[in-house]
């Protein structure tokens, strides 16, 4: 394996090449969950799981898939699979299978699973509606008019 020491596994792709699937969480809390895929010192792409979107405290907790899931979630992502998730672009993921619908922003239109980035980090909600809607703590609150020039 590369002196990385991020990488947490090598896989001979069907092409043959040697790959690294660097764990971007070990030395950074906030990024467990999200990998990078490298062909020797080129990266050539990245995955996430779909929990690591979640509060770092939370996803701590959570155990990472075994070799082969994760060799599975790289091949995907290198053959530009959309279900696969990505830090640069995040699809909104189907909550309906797990017994939900993701809520939306009324101002800015983010969801529970596709959070905006603010300065602090992902967003919350700071208020929600019976509608399945609400309002982020990326957007103004209710009765705030935001500054106009």
């Amino acid at each position: 394996m590369s002196d990385n020491t991020e990488t947490i596994l090598r896989f001979t792709h069907d092409d043959g090449r040697l790959i690294d699937i660097d764990h971007l969480g070990i030395l950074d809390h906030h990024s467990r969950g999200e990998f990078a895929i490298y062909d020797g010192n080129k990266q050539i792409g990245d995955f996430m799981l779909s929990w690591a979107m979640e509060f770092p405290d939370i996803k701590a907790r959570r155990e990472l898939p075994d070799d082969d899931e994760l060799i599975t979630q790289a091949k995907l992502a290198l053959a530009g699979d959309p279900p696969i998730l990505t830090q640069r672009a995040v699809p909104q993921v189907p909550t309906a299978a797990a017994g939900r619908v993701d809520r939306r922003c009324k101002g800015c239109g983010c969801t529970d699973s596709a959070a905006c980035n603010t300065i602090t980090g992902p967003c919350a909600w700071r208020v929600t509606y019976e509608d399945n809607t609400g309002l982020c703590t990326a957007c103004s609150p209710p009765g705030h008019a935001r500054h106009q020039k």
